[in-house]
C-alpha cells in the first residue's frame, strides 16, 4: 500500500510546509482542503464521503464505486476526496454524473477533522484503499456517523485482501495479438515480460541465455537507456505501434505505456514481478502465465499459488528456461493463476453488492 503522506498527517510544521509549496505552486485550493475546507454539492440528499488517499489505481477504484453506487440510488450526494489527482479518470469516469463533487481532501489535523464533519455533514464515510487515520476515526465514532473500508485489508483481514476491488477494473480476456505480431512468423520466438526496477545484471545474462527471444521490461524509465548502454536492440511498444512490424529476435521491448500491460502478459510465456504492485500482479493472474516474484511482498494474498522467490536475474531466467522444457508444468502454473484471479474477482463482486445493498437503507 502507499506509504503514509505526512502532507495530510497530523503533524504540524509538515502541514504548514506542504501548505506553503501548495501555494507557491499555485495550488492555493489544495492548501485550502487540507483544511477542511470543502464544499459540499448542493442538495438535501444524504452524503457519502469517499476517501481514495492513495494512488491512481484508489483512485480509479472509487470512481467505479461512485457509478455502482449512483446506478442503485438517486437521491444521495456524493463526494470524492483524494490526495492525488487523476483528472483524466474523474473527467472520463464521472462525466454527466449527478449531485456530486470531487476534490482534494482533508489532513488528519483535529481542527480539519471537526471542519470538514461539519461542513459536510456526512451519512456515511467510506474508506477506498486506506484505512481511515486515527483522528477522523474517532471523530466518526463519537458522533456515530457510519463509516466502513472498501477494499482495504486490516488486522491480516486475508479475505478482504482477496476481494481487491481492482480485479473488476482488469481487463481479463484479452486475445494474444500482440505476441502474433512480435513474433511474426517464428512461433518458437519466447517472449518473456520482466516487470520492476532496471537491472544490469538481467540484461547481460539474457543476451547469452536467449539471444533470440524477446525480452518486454515496464515499470522504470532507465530501462532505455540501460538498454542502449549495453548496445542491444531496444523498441518501445508505442514505436513498434506505428508499423507494426514482426521484432528481431534479442530486441529489448519497452512497454511504455500501461495500456500495453494487459496485451503483453497475455503475450507472455513467462513473468516476472520484481515490483508487485496490485495492477501489474492481477494483471499477470488474469493473463494466466508461469508467475514468479522477487522484491517487497505483493499485496494481495495469493492464497495456494505460492509462486516461486527470485531474487537474482540469474535465477529467472534459469526459471525461464525450465518452463520452455516443460510446457505441460507452464500451463499448469498459468492455469492456478487465472483461477486465482477470478476468485478474486468473485469476492470482489460479491463485496460490491453487499456494499450496494447497504447503501440502499442509509
Amino acid at each position: 500500500m502507499t506509504p503514509p503522506d505526512p502532507a495530510y498527517g497530523s503533524t504540524r510544521p509538515a502541514l504548514w510546509l506542504a501548505g506553503l509549496r501548495d501555494r507557491l505552486q499555485g495550488r492555493a485550493h489544495r492548501a485550502r482542503a487540507r483544511w477542511g475546507r470543502i464544499r459540499p454539492p448542493q442538495g438535501h440528499g444524504p452524503l457519502i464521503w469517499l476517501r481514495a488517499p492513495g494512488g491512481r489505481d484508489d483512485v480509479e477504484v472509487a470512481v467505479a464505486l461512485m457509478q455502482a453506487l449512483r446506478e442503485r440510488r438517486s437521491d444521495t450526494r456524493l463526494v470524492l476526496t483524494y490526495h492525488q489527482e487523476h483528472r483524466d479518470l474523474l473527467e472520463a469516469g464521472l462525466k454527466g454524473l449527478r449531485d456530486m463533487g470531487f476534490g482534494y481532501g482533508p489532513c488528519d489535523a483535529g481542527r480539519a477533522v471537526r471542519r470538514v464533519i461539519r461542513r459536510l455533514s456526512p451519512t456515511a464515510v467510506i474508506a477506498i484503499g486506506e484505512a481511515i487515520p486515527p483522528k477522523l476515526s474517532l471523530a466518526l465514532e463519537r458522533q456515530r456517523i457510519r463509516h466502513l473500508a472498501y477494499g482495504v485489508a486490516e488486522h491480516g483481514d486475508d479475505d478482504r485482501r482477496r476481494a481487491d476491488p481492482l480485479s473488476l477494473l482488469i481487463p481479463a480476456q484479452i486475445e494474444p495479438t500482440l505476441g502474433g505480431l512480435l513474433r511474426g512468423g517464428a512461433r518458437e520466438r519466447a517472449i518473456h515480460w520482466w516487470h520492476g526496477p532496471a537491472q544490469r545484471e538481467l540484461l547481460q545474462r539474457w543476451a547469452t541465455t536467449d539471444p533470440h527471444g524477446l525480452l518486454a521490461v515496464s515499470g522504470d524509465p532507465r530501462w532505455q537507456d540501460l538498454g542502449k548502454e549495453l548496445e542491444r536492440p531496444v523498441l518501445t511498444l508505442s514505436q513498434w505501434d506505428e508499423r507494426r512490424e514482426a521484432v528481431a529476435g534479442g530486441t529489448l521491448l519497452i512497454a511504455d505505456q500501461a495500456r500495453w500491460l494487459p496485451a503483453l502478459a497475455v503475450s507472455a510465456d513467462a513473468i516476472h514481478l520484481a515490483a508487485p504492485q496490485r495492477r501489474p500482479l492481477l494483471q499477470a493472474l488474469a493473463a494466466g502465465r508461469p508467475l514468479s516474484l522477487s522484491g517487497p511482498p505483493p499485496e494481495l494474498d495469493l492464497a495456494d499459488l505460492k509462486p516461486p522467490r527470485l531474487e537474482t536475474a540469474e535465477a529467472v531466467l534459469a526459471q525461464w528456461t525450465e518452463l520452455r522444457r516443460s510446457p505441460f508444468e507452464a500451463r499448469r502454473l498459468g492455469d492456478q493463476a487465472r483461477r486465482l484471479f477470478w476468485d478474486h474477482r468473485r469476492r470482489a463482486r460479491e463485496a460490491l453488492e453487499r456494499l450496494r445493498e447497504d447503501y440502499r437503507d442509509w
